[in-house]
């Protein structure tokens, strides 16, 4: 869910806290700062607990133990809780994620036709687990399992609205519980800055009531981002990914263009499926210390949601190009705190976050 983007992508690093243990054991803790178009100004902090298992002979491998935990909470009153228990060796990852969500959101309608004036108020409430285990086959190739439930309901609704007269699918509370796999091709790290390579991700989700769904559906998705050097001191990014979903999908589970089109709020267009193409330029332009870390980015965007892929219609299409300043916090590791300014159909939005877009 997008909601796991706003906590880690504001990792604006205002202090760190590390305090020292045993040689192989770490604790640490950041405030966060950001800003987007959907929560307004949001401020949070996490601490994070590691260690790592010694190596007991030349047979064996190390295993590494970590806990994250963070909050956030926005200007506009939406609260966020995360638990990140992980459990990792030299080959394998096993992760679970537990969250707590209350969110005050907008609803526009399903659908690429919808207006701002149609726009009526809701909350999203959210308490879930889920676990994925990765596997590295071979260089550059990583399988996992996913595993993911769900408790969702929609509160605060507006009397009279789109929702209240149930004009909406997938809006009443229950259980959204799924498993599936995903695929993935990396050849661009896993760094806060790819400078070059392929990140291809394939992912199937198959969500049933003999899993204890109240919903039934199956979702698949693709993503490919690529990563082109122009030089020392240019990239060019390219990301292109497509998301379906067939059956009963839940509103809360419908992919929103606002989360690849930075012009537009999270759910402005939403509907059971969504494709999207992103080109973005980055440059450092300096040499000189300090200046060295100020970089500028130019970036289009283009997408449409449908309900069907068969509707796909060039009338539909939605833009949003714009231009980014970039801060590098830590150079070494080039984690940057981004500052996008995107124009599209709607006003003009301002985000402020950590890490690239994509």
């Amino acid at each position: 869910m997008s909601c796991s983007k706003v906590l880690l992508l504001s990792l604006s690093l205002l202090l760190a806290v590390v305090i020292p243990a045993a040689p192989s054991t770490l604790f640490s803790g950041f405030p966060y700062l950001g800003m987007t178009v959907d929560t307004g100004i949001l401020g949070g902090g996490f601490i994070i607990g590691k260690y790592q298992a010694p190596v007991v002979d030349s047979s064996s491998t190390s295993a590494t133990y970590q806990v994250m935990a963070a909050a956030t909470y926005t200007q506009k009153g939406q609260f966020l809780v995360y638990l990140f228990p992980e459990y990792s060796t030299a080959a394998w990852v096993s992760d679970t994620g537990m969250v707590l969500k209350l969110w005050p959101d907008t609803f526009y309608g399903i659908g690429n036709d919808t207006a701002v004036s149609a726009a009526e108020k809701f909350t999203e409430e959210i308490y879930g687990l889920s676990h994925t285990w990765r596997l590295q086959v071979r260089d550059s190739w990583f399988v996992s399992h996913v595993w993911s439930g769900y408790f969702a309901r929609l509160t605060d609704i507006k009397p009279g609205g789109m929702i209240d007269q149930a004009l909406v699918p997938g809006i009443d509370p229950g259980m959204i519980n799924g498993t599936g796999v995903s695929i993935r091709w990396n050849t661009a790290g896993f760094g806060f800055y790819p400078e070059r390579g392929i990140d291809l991700t394939g992912k199937y989700m198959l969500y049933r009531s003999w899993l204890g769904s109240d919903h039934s559906y199956d979702h698949y998705r693709l993503d490919c981002k690529a990563y082109i050097p122009i030089g020392s001191k240019t990239v060019l990014a390219l990301r292109t990914d497509l998301v379906m979903n067939h059956g009963d999908v839940p509103l809360l589970m419908m992919p929103g263009l606002g989360d690849r089109l930075r012009a537009y709020p999270e759910r402005r267009f939403i509907d059971k499926n969504r494709i999207s193409q992103n080109i973005e330029q980055r440059v450092f332009p300096f040499d000189e210390p300090f200046l060295d870390r100020i970089g500028f980015v130019f970036f289009v965007e283009a997408g449409q949601v449908l309900s069907g892929l068969d509707g796909i219609d060039p009338n539909d299409w939605h833009w949003s190009a714009g231009v980014g300043l970039r801060f590098a916090i830590i150079p070494q590791e080039r984690l940057n705190v981004r500052l996008d300014l995107g124009f599209g159909a709607d006003k003009p939005t301002l985000s402020v976050m950590a890490r690239e877009f994509f």
